[in-house]
């Protein structure tokens, strides 16, 4: 409804403008036409929002009151008639007054219109010697008469809510129809006439200028901040899956000097472990030349001999 009352400043505020160049139209049965056909629509625009802009509940209210009203006559009414059924051995009507009873309170209005135009037909046939005289000549009659006005009640609340949706769509329409009526035909005019009258043209195109809303463009690019925020938590989400870690670069790595110290250490101690476990080379130089040597000696002894 905000909305609403808004454009309806707004119509007026141009409609104010109009009239206060009312020289721009004079003489010209035209333009004439066009500015009171305006002025209709601003004022139509107005009677409709003055009209629904009451609360709905001033409608439900009187309906609500008769309503607890009714309720209260119902339950007398069905009293009585449970009374009566009781004294003739009705079983048929005691069993509907006491379907009617238990339905107080408990259904919507029409169905509570109806439900006590059932009753007034079944308490015609209580006994005058039971209800007394007054019942069929007083009691009956009255409440058969507030059950009517009850449903005449019903129908202008009825009436009432429909015309109410009526005028709604009508004033959706009339600010549609209204809003295509100025774009092209009194934009139009003023726009014909901004030579001669400078002012109208001014006054009226910054009222219209204001109202225009902005429209976000369609190729405008998202911030750069969220397109590397987006790369980063992608990286994240890679980098967090344990199959795809690439594998570490030692060149890459920071330089830590302590760290190369304590490794060089340890590769030191580790080859003089391996030292002190293998046979030195010129050991194994001997051990390859050992048997050579004993045929040699072998030989020499033996010529020794022969000679």
């Amino acid at each position: 409804m905000k909305r609403i009352i808004t454009k309806q400043h707004y119509f007026k505020s141009l409609l104010n403008v109009v009239n206060q160049h009312a020289t721009v139209f004079e003489g010209k049965r035209g333009l004439q036409s066009i500015k009171t056909d305006f002025e209709f629509r601003v004022r139509r625009i107005s009677e409709i929002i003055s009209d629904i802009s009451r609360p709905v509940s001033i409608f439900y209210r009187p309906k609500q009151y008769a309503g607890e009203r009714l309720n209260y006559a119902m339950k007398v009414m069905t009293g009585m008639g449970c009374m009566a059924a009781s004294i003739n051995g009705d079983a048929t009507m005691l069993a509907i007054m006491h379907a009617y009873n238990a339905q107080l309170n408990k259904v919507s209005a029409y169905r509570l219109y109806v439900n006590a135009m059932h009753v007034t037909e079944e308490l015609k046939k209580v006994h005058v010697d039971t209800a007394g005289k007054d019942f069929h000549e007083k009691k009956l009659p009255a409440f058969r008469q507030q059950v009517k006005e009850f449903g005449v009640m019903l129908e202008t609340l009825s009436d009432q809510l429909r015309r109410r949706k009526s005028l709604k769509i009508e004033l959706a329409t009339l600010i549609a129809d209204t809003n295509r009526f100025l774009r092209y035909q009194m934009d139009a005019i003023v726009r014909f006439n901004s030579a001669d009258y400078p002012d109208f043209y001014r006054e009226y195109m910054l009222i219209r200028r204001e109202h225009k809303r902005k429209r976000p463009s369609a190729g405008k690019t998202q911030p750069e901040v969220a397109t590397e925020s987006k790369d980063i938590c992608q990286m994240d989400t890679a980098h967090s899956k344990p199959s795809q870690q690439p594998a570490l670069n030692k060149d890459l790595l920071p330089h830590n000097p302590v760290q190369e110290t304590v490794y060089a250490v340890k590769q030191d101690h580790e080859t003089e472990a391996v030292a002190e476990n293998e046979i030195p080379q010129e050991c194994l130089a001997e051990a390859s030349l050992s048997p050579i040597l004993s045929i040699c000696r072998s030989l020499c002894s033996v010529e020794v001999m022969l000679n």
